[in-house]
């Protein structure tokens, strides 16, 4: 892994007074995949600073300003970063390691996570090569398509609304069944109030709300190790009806009864 790549992807600016840092060029944000904005440039061009929405004089976001040009999840973001001191300079901090600084072993690390995530851009089944977890998936006693959401699932690569919003479409961010949240992979798979219920209802009765693993890729891979092959096939397929009751209700208008959903996966 060339030296320069991986610096370029371990760190980010720690945002103070905002004078040095790209709005739409540096990587600033905490949380979002890539650490940068993705939504388009409005207001200001894309040469403009971070500086520009703070307000100095009371060291503080420009709320209103920020809610008006950035989608509703990077708004939330930045207007969750904690600002301090805004006459001091932005600094460089090292997002691989917990403290922000630097260390080999932090760098080997990140290494191994980018030649991993080079793996899992060529066909799935090429992961398997470095992490036997996908066996867990591949082997189960379902349909194909059912194992392939899955595992687009595990990668955070389904078109939740979250996800559309990041990648710069304008959509409505929250779920389409309860309204109640973001629609993010843990939310419709969880926190859901109709996925919890089809967990609950299930032949595995699950109490979501009492889960140690707070992403839904986590918790997958846990509550796989415990299942044999067959029993592993009935659990992606509810997956794949809760996905689809999902698809059902935003492209057709249509709900799916719980029972009925459980029933679907149980004889599929």
């Amino acid at each position: 892994m060339p030296l320069g790549e991986l610096l370029k992807e371990g760190t980010r600016w720690n945002i103070r007074n905002g004078a040095t840092v790209p709005i739409w060029k540096d990587k600033w944000l905490p949380t979002s995949n890539d650490n940068r904005v993705i939504t388009p440039p409005q207001i200001f061009d894309q040469n403009s600073m971070v500086t520009e929405l703070i307000d100095h004089e009371n060291h503080t976001w420009r709320t209103g300003l920020i809610r008006q040009i950035f989608n509703p999840l990077q708004a939330a973001e930045i207007l969750n970063i904690p600002l301090g001191d805004t006459n001091q300079r932005d600094y460089l901090v090292w997002q691989a390691s917990r403290n922000g600084s630097f260390t080999v072993k932090s760098a080997y690390h990140l290494a191994q996570k980018m030649e991993r995530r080079q793996l899992q851009a060529y066909e799935p089944g090429s992961s398997k090569e470095y992490d036997g977890r996908w066996d867990k998936i591949w082997k189960s006693k379902t349909q194909p398509k059912i194992k392939h959401l899955a595992w687009c699932a595990c990668q955070d690569s389904l078109p939740t609304r979250a996800n559309l919003c990041r990648r710069g479409l304008n959509v409505d961010v929250y779920c389409p069944l309860c309204s109640e949240d973001y629609e993010t992979q843990t939310h419709i798979f969880l926190d859901c109030r109709v996925a919890k219920e089809v967990w609950a209802k299930s032949p595995f009765r699950l109490n979501i709300c009492e889960r140690s693993q707070r992403n839904f890729e986590a918790w997958f891979f846990h509550l796989c190790d415990a299942f044999d092959d067959e029993t592993r096939g009935l659990f992606i397929t509810l997956l794949w009806v809760i996905w689809n009751s999902r698809n059902n209700w935003v492209f057709e208008k249509k709900r799916w009864n719980i029972l009925s959903m459980i029933n679907y996966a149980v004889d599929y």
